[in-house]
């Protein structure tokens, strides 16, 4: 699949680069807008390779896993709320993949945002995001079709749900339980995790035990 048929021209994208293990048969994509790649979708111009440098343009080469977020451009040549959009969007997808199942991801995922203005895929902006902390006892899940399913199915709810005022005490649970996942210290995990059940269970008040 060439980058121009993953983006095409007058579109939008956003991509989440990522090293971690996979079983899905890659390229795939999800539906008009969401794709999976094992390699990197957009062309890695001169100006970004000397912007991120040798160690920044070996990881994103180095990742196997990139999900990409796409839409037709309102204007391809500016970089805009739009882009901040697609960024929120695959950054979402990527949560929606840690609840699927307990992911090793080896590093800090990159993001990328760019456009095709003119029938190649530009990269405009470079980013990077926390990565789920490897858990002492844990067995890590490998990424399959399933879980890309699953994880796409996820996103429209968890998007649905900060703009809700009946969710609340779930979006704090959530919030808790991506929190832990993030979190190095192993105390600040566990209470974060403990936050996250205990928004679930809801708990008598002063009436649970250690």
């Amino acid at each position: 699949m060439s980058e121009s048929s993953v983006i095409p021209q007058g579109y939008k994208f956003a991509a989440l680069s990522a090293k971690v293990s996979v079983e899905a048969k890659l390229p795939i994509r999800l539906n008009s807008n969401v794709s999976v790649h094992n390699d990197v979708p957009f062309e890695i111009s001169d100006f970004w390779r000397k912007t991120l440098g040798d160690l920044g343009v070996e990881d994103l080469e180095a990742a196997n896993v990139h999900i990409v977020v796409m839409e037709p451009a309102k204007d391809p040549s500016l970089v805009d709320g739009q882009n901040d959009e697609l960024m929120k969007s695959v950054q979402l997808f990527y949560q929606a993949l840690l609840l699927t199942g307990f992911l090793q991801v080896d590093d800090p995922p990159q993001i990328i945002s760019g456009a095709n203005p003119l029938g190649v895929p530009e990269v405009r902006q470079v980013g990077h995001t926390e990565h789920a902390r490897f858990t002492n006892g844990a067995i890590a899940e490998p990424i399959t079709a399933a879980k890309l399913l699953k994880a796409l199915s996820l996103t429209s709810p968890m998007d649905d749900i900060p703009n809700s005022k009946s969710h609340a005490r779930f979006l704090r649970s959530f919030n808790s339980f991506m929190d832990g996942l993030l979190a190095s210290n192993v105390d600040e995990r566990l209470h974060l995790f403990v936050r996250a059940i205990e928004g679930l269970i809801l708990p008598d008040i002063n009436n649970t035990l250690r």
